[in-house]
């Protein structure tokens, strides 16, 4: 390049791309991406021009591309990103073909939403056994973390599915903040009885189902924050932070839903009791930890679920049955009746005693953890798996 610092006119940029393209041979335009290019100042020139020169090195088709984007670059990137951005097209024209490295060239937007990802997104793969590990310090069922096929997190009520990258604020520790949002918000729908009614029944009622999903779904945000400022303090404010971070401001319209939610006793009855006052509302944004609900999902996974710890909780206390009439010497007694006593001390406490025959008996970890999963999905200890499972 010339010591002259001047911009350079559109006629020599012209001289320039023509040489760098061959166009003698290529028959390239370069008046459009020489009128661009004309428009920068010099060190842009000499910096997109260098590399036009040297994309064109390994395929011209490509260093046209890198002249006639230069300028959408220039806004979107800075020095160090252009650099991997004309690199990264030529990996890509080595490893796959023209095709693929002509699209990734014209995409400068993804290139710098990959770039943000890389630098400042939190990678789920990266950082999963934290979350697991924060996951595990929660009660309720035993959840697991799998990645989601979208942007979107949900659950099943076994598992938590989490987008791969989370990436909507400029610093790191931010984006881990909130993955861990989303997974306190999904663990609190298993948590606190999101999915306890025939939801999917409940929206078909309704003119729009997808309406009264998107609605059911906001009241629950509301309600569910309530409890995580109960259970979780700490990390509540945490997450209101981050929507005001991210411009997230309450409709004022829906501010009448908080109370009657936010009360400890609040559950997803009145969530359903209040879809109808929320339907003469407009759609509330949605929230930056919500995800989706995807109910076909969780009523596969349900009825999975509940056949089968059904059949596992009566055979246990048949078990418990048994040893209770041994410690009574009473082997031939008939009276096989079961109840549940709970811990009167909190009103959501997972903490159940069996009552055995009259006996007091703490179930063994492995029982409560179906007494448990059991109560999320009823509410309560349904009466049919009080029966001990008889004989085989």
């Amino acid at each position: 390049m010339s010591l002259d610092r001047n911009p350079l006119s559109v006629e020599q940029i012209r001289t320039l791309l023509d040489d760098y393209l061959e166009v003698e041979f290529s028959f390239r335009d370069t008046r459009s991406p020489a009128r661009a290019l004309a428009g920068l100042t010099r060190r842009e020139q000499d910096l997109m021009l260098d590399w036009v020169r040297r994309v064109s090195s390994t395929n011209i088709t490509l260093g046209y591309l890198v002249a006639e984007n230069a300028g959408y670059a220039l806004e979107c990137m800075d020095t160090v990103m252009i650099e991997a951005w004309a690199v990264n097209a030529v990996d890509v024209y080595d490893r796959a073909g023209l095709v693929a490295a002509v699209a990734a060239l014209k995409d400068v937007d993804a290139f710098v939403q990959y770039g943000h990802e890389r630098q400042s997104g939190a990678v789920l793969e990266n950082l999963r056994h934290v979350l697991e590990i924060f996951l595990g310090g929660l009660s309720g069922r035993r959840l697991r973390i799998a990645a989601a096929d979208g942007a979107l997190g949900h659950t099943d009520t076994e598992t938590l599915f989490l987008p791969a990258v989370v990436a909507r604020l400029p610093e790191a520790a931010d984006n881990f903040l909130l993955f861990k949002a989303m997974v306190a918000h999904l663990w609190a729908q298993t948590r606190f009885g999101t999915f306890r009614d025939d939801l999917a029944g409940v929206f078909g009622q309704f003119e729009d189902p997808g309406r009264a999903q998107r609605l059911f779904h906001a009241l629950e945000v509301v309600r569910l924050d309530a409890c995580l400022a109960r259970e979780l303090p700490g990390l509540h404010r945490d997450m209101q932070a981050l929507r005001r971070r991210l411009g997230e401001t309450p409709d004022a319209r829906w501010q009448r839903f908080a109370v009657p939610l936010g009360e400890p006793q609040a559950g997803v009855e009145l969530t359903l009791r209040l879809l109808d006052e929320a339907w003469a509302l407009p759609d509330p944004e949605d929230v930056c930890y919500q995800g989706r609900l995807d109910l076909a999902q969780v009523t596969a996974t349900r009825m999975r679920r509940v056949e089968r710890e059904k059949a596992f909780f009566r055979v246990a206390l048949s078990e418990l049955v048994a040893e209770a009439a041994k410690k009574r010497r009473d082997e031939g007694s008939t009276n096989r009746r079961v109840d549940v006593r709970h811990d009167e001390s909190r009103l959501d406490s997972m903490t159940m005693d069996l009552i055995v025959d009259g006996l007091t008996v703490p179930p063994p970890d492995q029982v409560a953890s179906l007494m448990t999963s059991i109560v999320l999905d009823f509410g309560e200890i349904p009466e049919e798996y009080l029966v001990p499972a008889g004989p085989g």
